[in-house]
């Protein structure tokens, strides 16, 4: 059954561009305004997806084969294969590498192409750092912590903010160096601004990271928290 969704324009009303990044890129920061202008997309399910990369295209069966996928350029992509595993292709020369995984289904969460690692989730629910050169895991969250990741991102220095729904809805950062968890960082830079109230109101409608970002400002890093009557931005220390 198709489903319709309105996606309303924006117009930027602010952009700033707030420092420049050790791989070369910049962060910025934009205040958007919706308007009344709107597209109306209609989704519906597919048997097949149909990839064309650099005039090569790259068919299979949606529904048996592919998970996600994460283009790397146009012609150079990571996806995840269902069933659990990964794979990246190129164009040309098609398969550069595949890696078998267990756990389930795995998810892309996200990709560094400058750190060359991408982030996936297993069916567990558990973190796995992938090279992007070989497919090889460099890393992966501990599995006796009971925690279920549903969203991540990668952070400054190669850590990774997670959202996590089980044992509890919880927004955590894993530290691959040390294999270990924080579940206190975020909630205590919230805790010292006053802001106790703001993240739990977002942890209490959140289903994924939306809404939530780490920046670069004048002054370092900062969370960035859409909050029910606007942005809010957290120093960190």
């Amino acid at each position: 059954m198709p489903i319709e969704l309105i996606a309303p324009a924006k117009v930027n009303l602010a952009l700033e561009v707030t420092g420049r990044r050790p791989d070369g890129y910049h962060e910025v920061v934009s205040v958007a305004q919706t308007i009344d202008l709107a597209d109306r997309v209609v989704l519906d399910l597919a048997t097949t997806i149909e990839l064309e990369v650099a005039g090569e295209k790259l068919l299979a069966r949606g529904s048996e084969v592919f998970i996600g996928v994460a283009a790397l350029s146009p012609d150079d992509m990571v996806l995840t294969v269902k069933g659990g595993g990964a794979m990246r292709h190129r164009s040309p020369g098609g398969v550069a590498w595949k890696r078998e995984g267990s756990g389930g289904d795995w998810r892309l969460a996200d990709v560094d192409p400058a750190a060359g690692v991408a982030v996936a989730i297993d069916g567990q629910g558990a973190l796995l750092g992938l090279d992007l050169e070989n497919g090889e895991v460099r890393w992966q969250s501990p599995a006796e912590t009971g925690l279920r990741v549903r969203d991540a991102r990668l952070l400054r220095g190669g850590r990774v903010l997670a959202f996590a729904r089980e044992p509890e809805k919880q927004i955590m950062v894993f530290d691959p160096s040390s294999g270990t968890w924080s579940a206190t960082e975020v909630a205590q830079a919230f805790a010292r601004q006053g802001m106790r109230a703001v993240l739990a109101a977002w942890l209490d409608r959140a289903e994924s990271l939306a809404g939530f970002w780490q920046i670069g400002t004048a002054n370092g890093a900062a969370w960035l928290i859409l909050g029910a009557d606007g942005w809010y931005k957290i120093p960190l220390p």
